[in-house]
Formats: structure tokens, sequence, C-alpha cells
């Protein structure tokens, strides 16, 4: 007996999705690239965490993180790159990287 096969791919896959969802905690900070516009990103405070909640007006899955201080920025040289969201999994948890650090401390916190 296998507990995984190729045919479990596409569950796990958005089981990885899902655990990181569940395990954002109040205060942690998102980046959301390509929000409002594909010139921006923006950068949240999670406020209350994962909630999943079917709307009948979106085609959407319904998975919602409760934010605040949402900031939206352009990319550029005094912000961040687009070419750091250049990875192709939906959610990312980004622990130790300094470009992300600096522009938190730069731009999002003061």
């Amino acid at each position: 007996m296998h507990l995984y096969d190729k045919s479990q791919k596409k569950a796990v896959g958005r089981f990885r999705i899902l655990s990181k969802l569940l395990d954002m905690e109040n205060g942690d900070i998102v980046f959301v690239p390509n929000i409002p516009s594909e010139d921006m990103f923006s950068v949240a405070t999670v406020d209350g965490g994962y909630e999943f909640a079917l709307m009948e007006e979106y085609d959407e899955f319904g998975h919602i993180i409760h934010v605040r201080d949402v900031k939206e920025y352009y990319y550029g040289d005094d912000t961040l790159p687009k070419k750091l969201w250049s990875f192709p999994p939906a959610v990312v948890r980004i622990r130790k990287d300094e470009k992300f650090r600096e522009f938190l401390e730069k731009s999002y916190f003061k």
C-alpha cells in the first residue's frame, strides 16, 4: 500500500497551499504580487487569520485571509523588483530575505 501516488499529486499540492494559509497568524506580513494591477504589488498585515466562505458573486474558492494596513506599491528600484515574484507556487513563505526585510523597514513600517 502506498500513502502517496501520482493520482494524489493535485490534492497534495492543494494541501501545501492550504497549510500555508492556515499557518498565517496575526501580525504576519503578506506580499501580494500584481494586485491591484500588473505593475504593482500590495503589502498587508494579517488580522484574524484564515477563513473559508463561499461567495456566490465570485467564481472563486472562497479562501480568505483577513488583513489590515493594506498598502500598494509600484515595482521598481526604490521598492521591490518584479523579478522577485518569478517563483511559481501560489503561496510562499519568505523567511530570510534581506530585500523584503529592507523594503518593510524603509517603506511599509514607516
